[in-house]
């Protein structure tokens, strides 16, 4: 009984020892709240990331679309999307590969390192996730004026010539579109995704 008092309450010492332990333990649940809530978030976010890729590619037409548009053809070859970079999609964009696009099977690949990829040509769509801005600047310049949708979630990449940039404003995903990188491109963007912008470079929303 050298822990409690005459009448039964905990001497100071030990009561001090107790609501240090349960400080701890509250911070800990805190925290591992917290670590979970932002895993969530970033979960949803790129879940979302995801989906809006696929609208971009639903909506946009490539140069062999719009030739065979004009003499009513269909055209079913697969579209090829290539993510170059270490990427926090984890598995959210293989979902995208039971998609159709316009009639188009959508074929993923994927190259970690800048080193890693192939020939850029072969695809119809690129979404980088270089860390290092020299490496991303240089990739842009190697498919510029190519029929490529150039993608990315990098702050200023629209307006380093890249076709879509993914932003988070106000906790909302907007995007913002360089139309004159689309145009480069050979690409027509569909009307509906420029008033959905939040800012157009070279152009006004149609």
């Amino acid at each position: 009984m050298d822990n409690v008092t005459s009448g039964g309450v905990l001497n100071t010492g030990r009561l001090k020892q107790y609501l240090a332990l349960l400080f701890i333990c509250l911070a800990l649940v805190s925290a591992t709240s917290a670590s979970s809530a932002a895993e969530q978030l970033q979960s949803d976010e790129y879940q979302l990331k995801a989906a809006f890729i696929y609208n971009f590619i639903k909506f946009t037409s490539w140069p062999e679309q719009i030739a065979q548009a004009a003499v009513k053809s269909a055209n079913t070859e697969p579209l090829f999307l290539a993510v170059i970079g270490a990427d926090n999609f984890g598995t959210r964009l293989e979902a995208l590969e039971h998609k159709l696009a316009n009639g188009r099977h959508i074929v993923l690949a994927r190259h970690r390192t800048d080193a890693d990829r192939d020939n850029l040509s072969s695809y119809d769509m690129l979404f980088l996730a270089l860390e290092n801005r020299d490496q991303c600047l240089s990739t842009l310049r190697e498919v510029a004026g190519r029929p490529i949708l150039t993608i990315s979630d990098k702050a200023g990449f629209a307006e380093h010539g890249g076709c879509i940039e993914l932003t988070i404003k106000e906790g909302k995903l907007r995007f913002i579109i360089n139309r004159t990188a689309i145009e480069r491109q050979g690409l027509k963007l569909s009307y509906k995704v420029y008033m959905l912008a939040l800012k157009v470079l070279g152009g006004e929303k149609c």
